[in-house]
């Protein structure tokens, strides 16, 4: 038996390589480690106070990279809100 082998018993890192290698990418990571999945990059709304709920209380808008869904009640500006030319 290597020095490496365990009896029937893999390593936190030893599952973490077998399961990205079957997905054919990273998708298991530390969660001490950086996170893969957290935003870097937002785009503001114009209004700080949309901004702030967006990200529970950090002034920063949309998050780039992710799914969006603005729900509400009929008259609200959800149309205006995706259609508004941010720069």
């Amino acid at each position: 038996m290597k020095k490496t082998e365990k009896a029937g018993k893999l390593s936190v890192k030893e599952l973490q390589s077998i399961m990205n290698k079957k997905a054919g990418m990273n998708i298991v990571h530390k969660l001490t480690d950086s996170n893969p999945t957290e935003v870097t990059q937002w785009i503001p709304t114009g209004s700080t106070w949309l901004d702030s709920i967006i990200c529970r209380g950090k002034k920063t808008g949309l998050p780039v990279g992710k799914v969006i869904e603005i729900a509400g009640e009929e008259a609200t500006g959800k149309s205006f809100m995706a259609k508004e030319d941010i720069r």
